[in-house]
């Protein structure tokens, strides 16, 4: 495992540690707290869509591009 990969892995293990403890100590009923974790499923559902629909477009916007620059070259044989 590459070092980039375990710093991932790292941070990723420690965000799961603050979670859990976060939700253990939590003054809120577990209904509030469930609650606001269904919201945060949501929003982050919502947001991962939208990144994929802007990657998705940007993907879309460079291949017409490079057809275009193909097309052209080939007007030019």
């Amino acid at each position: 495992m590459n070092k980039a990969k375990k710093i991932l892995y790292l941070m990723s293990a420690g965000a799961v540690v603050g979670l859990v403890a976060g939700l253990l100590l939590a003054p809120e009923k577990g209904s509030e707290t469930r609650r606001k974790l269904r919201r945060l499923k949501e929003k982050m559902a919502r947001c991962t869509e939208e990144n994929e629909r802007k990657a998705l477009e940007e993907l879309s916007d460079a291949l017409q591009k490079e057809l275009e620059i193909v097309n052209s070259k080939m007007k030019h044989r």
